[in-house]
């Protein structure tokens, strides 16, 4: 046991040198990270939520669900994300940002009971069955994009944020 004890010992010793070598070679030896100086500014991404563009929020509102016999509610709060009109929106500072925001929805503020009915007269339409599960959740997301970029032409509507989704 005495002879197999250095063994034991090296193997553990090894080990943790061989992945604190591969973490070192990785973090410091990687392709363009010797060159790369700076970072380079991230270009916003499509599922990039640190660069969202306009949004408008519709506040909570408490729906009757579809479901007959029972009475279910869904109790549900919503963000609009829009395409911006131009591309600065992504480079301008929080100020800015927040100016053309304030802008936005100001603009926006006309057809917001528009948007709001599209909301209220599908997930009225929806059974609960239907909206428990995140598969359903999604489903409602895609639907209702669907539906309000029929009624909302410009600006595009990219994507819909449930900020609060409560079903009783």
């Amino acid at each position: 046991m005495r002879r197999m004890m250095p063994i034991l010992i090296a193997i553990p010793l090894l080990l943790l040198a061989t992945a604190g070598g591969a973490f070192i070679a990785m973090q410091f030896l990687a392709p363009g990270a010797a060159s790369a100086g700076e970072p380079k500014p991230a270009e916003p991404k499509k599922n990039d939520h640190s660069a969202l563009g306009p949004t408008l929020v519709l506040p909570e509102r408490v729906l009757n669900l579809a479901d007959t016999g029972t009475g279910r509610y869904l109790k549900i709060a919503a963000a609009i994300e829009f395409k911006p009109e131009k591309d600065d929106w992504y480079k301008a500072s929080d100020e800015e940002r927040k100016k053309k925001e304030d802008e936005f929805r100001k603009t926006m503020a006309s057809r917001a009971a528009v948007m709001q009915d599209v909301f209220i007269m599908h997930i009225s339409s929806k059974r609960s069955a239907e909206l428990m599960t995140s598969e359903g959740k999604e489903r409602l997301k895609i639907e209702l994009l669907q539906r309000l970029k029929a009624v909302v032409k410009e600006p595009e509507v990219v994507n819909i944020y449930f900020t609060e989704f409560v079903m009783q």
